[in-house]
């Protein structure tokens, strides 16, 4: 039995759920388990009828997989080899028990999106081993735009899928230190990355950060820091047709300066960036009491009305561990 199984389940309008069992075609786990520290390891996309899942298994390695959906049930198209499998380390806060913005575990992270031409783009974050492990499987050599002797070994690996499954490019991307990879998302033309990056040594030393990649290639375009009030970073973004976007997460937050923990108090941040990263306008949503944590998890926009979900009086590091959700639809800033 392989250590990590994976299904993915439809539901259809009629109540009926249909679920398919991912195949990672990993040899005997005894052989190349490693140390499995986070649970958070697929991501899933949706390709009309058809989903693409990207899955870190067993053996920290990643593979795409994409599923037909006809005739009522899931038909494996493909599988395709990502990443190989390589030493991941992992970070425990002392003395807390929530790590809000996954600092400790985010090497194990995995980031999928699919454009409408059925394209898919795999992210992991970089590390050495990551990256060693890359270049020798692939005959690459993605370590050497890396700068080890300043610990920059970028943010993440782009790699591009065709709608078959076959790998377009791989691409070492945000070089320079200090950002951290939270989500992508991608259009025909271009692969955007959503976070935040560290600005300077004080406790709201952290700016929301975008970056956006030409998709056909994986080649940077621009880069915008996104500075609203004290500590700000982004979950997720929506593109808009006219080049900006939409962008979500959290302001006015601080954080230990030499540590992971979170301050308690969190303003939800929905802001409308222009192609220069420019703030044109912010959104207000519904916020919980003072001093609990406030955040923009997802955005879509729909028909012309942004759809956002999150969550208010919710907790930081080492506060009390509950929170309410919530769902607003509001009109296009």
């Amino acid at each position: 039995m392989k250590p990590i199984r994976t299904w993915v389940t439809r539901f259809l309008p009629d109540g009926r759920a249909v679920s398919a069992q991912l195949d990672p075609g990993l040899p005997d786990p005894a052989a190349t388990r490693r140390i499995v520290f986070s649970l958070d390891r697929a991501r899933i996309s949706a390709s009309g009828e058809d989903v693409l899942v990207a899955v870190r298994w067993s053996d920290n390695s990643v593979r795409a997989h994409r599923l037909e959906f006809h005739q009522g049930t899931f038909h494996p198209a493909w599988t395709t080899l990502v990443e190989p499998g390589a030493d991941l380390l992992a970070i425990g806060i002392i003395g807390g028990g929530f790590d809000n913005f996954h600092q400790g575990d985010r090497t194990a992270f995995v980031y999928l999106d699919v454009d409408s031409t059925g394209a898919a783009y795999v992210v992991v974050p970089s590390t050495p081993e990551v990256l060693a492990a890359h270049d020798a499987l692939f005959g690459e050599h993605l370590l050497a735009g890396a700068d080890p002797d300043h610990f920059d070994y970028g943010v993440s690996i782009i790699t591009g899928l065709s709608p078959e499954g076959t790998r377009s490019y791989a691409v070492l991307s945000g070089l320079g230190t200090g950002k951290r990879l939270l989500n992508i998302r991608a259009t025909a033309q271009t692969l955007w990355l959503a976070g935040r990056i560290r600005t300077g040594n004080e406790p709201g030393s952290w700016d929301g950060w975008v970056q956006s990649i030409e998709a056909s290639t994986g080649q940077a375009r621009s880069e915008h820091l996104v500075d609203v009030q004290g500590g700000d970073m982004f979950w997720d973004l929506a593109p808009l047709g006219d080049g900006s976007l939409l962008a979500v997460g959290s302001t006015n937050y601080t954080q230990n300066p030499s540590g992971l923990s979170v301050s308690d108090a969190r303003d939800n941040l929905a802001v409308s960036v222009g192609p220069d990263g420019a703030v044109r306008q912010r959104v207000s949503l519904p916020a919980g009491p003072g001093g609990r944590g406030n955040e923009v998890t997802s955005v879509r926009v729909i028909d012309g009305w942004g759809m956002f979900v999150g969550l208010k009086n919710g907790p930081g590091t080492h506060a009390e561990v509950f929170s309410d959700a919530f769902l607003s639809l509001r009109p296009l800033p």
